[in-house]
């Protein structure tokens, strides 16, 4: 391979002895070390700045867990900061191709770990996480999931009414996608 020649990232085409740096973010996030777990969520979210690596990178095993892990961390300075890796990273991969979007909402901790942030007291958060469940709405498949999340509709119309403008638009968009389909609205 010429020097010349770049190393796709995600998938397992790396120099022989050498990791699959994909594989070694994912542990790191499950490491049980706190400073291993954030480097592993930035390590996913760098990787997902890059668009040609977006979709290997959704379906590589443990990358959505990882994510969602993260999303899912309580309150503390360190645990906001993977959630604003993991979130930022989640929002890059929606979107990319629809059979990603669908694989990220069939994720049994999807919609839970986005309510969870969604209740969060810090408003970058939020937003973003009105914007993935904004983004996973775009496709009527998607609906019904969204509707049978638990305190997810009651949060989403908490958000109609928030002093921002963004909040409410994003909240309402929502809202629009969900009712277009007759079998959920």
């Amino acid at each position: 391979m010429s020097s010349k020649q770049r190393i796709h990232p995600i998938r397992k085409q790396e120099p022989a002895g050498r990791p699959d740096r994909t594989g070694m973010y994912v542990r790191n996030v499950f490491s049980g070390r706190s400073d291993a777990k954030l480097n592993g969520i930035n390590g996913i979210k760098l990787l997902s700045e890059e668009r040609q690596y977006r979709v290997d990178l959704a379906h590589h095993p443990g990358v959505l867990d990882a994510i969602f892990f993260c999303l899912s961390q309580g309150e503390g300075e360190l645990n906001q900061r993977c959630q604003l890796y993991a979130i930022k990273a989640l929002n890059r991969l929606l979107l990319e191709h629809p059979s990603v979007d669908t694989k990220i909402i069939n994720n049994e901790n999807c919609l839970s770990a986005l309510l969870q942030v969604l209740c969060s007291e810090d408003p970058e958060l939020q937003s973003l996480a009105l914007s993935a469940v904004d983004y996973l709405s775009v496709q009527e498949s998607h609906h019904p999931l969204i509707v049978a999340e638990d305190g997810l509709l009651s949060v989403l119309l908490q958000f109609m009414s928030a002093p921002s403008l963004d909040f409410r638009a994003r909240a309402l968009q929502i809202f629009l996608y969900l009712s277009k389909n007759s079998r959920v609205a």
